[in-house]
């Protein structure tokens, strides 16, 4: 079994719209803050080749949504409320996140610096995660 260290922040939505949904972090769990205050989950637009995705998340750290980081696609697993994707920020990052059921609340599970690149391990490790919803 593979045991890696990550971060758990918690958002609650700000913001809704159709096309997007914007969330304020709320809290921080196992360590220090590696994504942003505010960061925005909207509609997968085909603006890049990825496939098998319908949101993406970007974060806020410029004054404008529209010039910030886009940093993955929510790639789901499982159950319909979770999902994964990674960052390229230095060396590329572990993301899992989590939905309530009625969307109000994101949990991202930041693993820094730790990417299973084998399919088998990042099963594993999505199977057996100490999902915080």
């Amino acid at each position: 079994m593979v045991k890696a260290d990550y971060t758990r922040h918690i958002y609650k939505v700000d913001k809704a719209l159709k096309t997007y949904t914007v969330y304020q972090l709320i809290s921080v769990e196992n360590g220090t803050t590696q994504l942003t205050e505010k960061l925005r989950i909207e509609n997968y637009r085909g603006y890049s080749e990825a496939t098998g995705i319908k949101d993406y998340l970007r974060l806020r750290d410029t004054g404008s949504w529209s010039s910030c980081e886009k940093v993955t696609g929510l790639r789901p697993y499982g159950k319909s409320e979770v999902f994964h994707g990674n960052r390229m920020k230095g060396k590329k990052s572990l993301l899992i996140f989590q939905f309530s059921i009625d969307r109000q609340t994101l949990i991202i599970d930041v693993f820094r610096a730790f990417y299973p690149f084998n399919k088998g391990i990042l099963l594993q490790i999505l199977k057996t995660h100490s999902y915080h919803l």
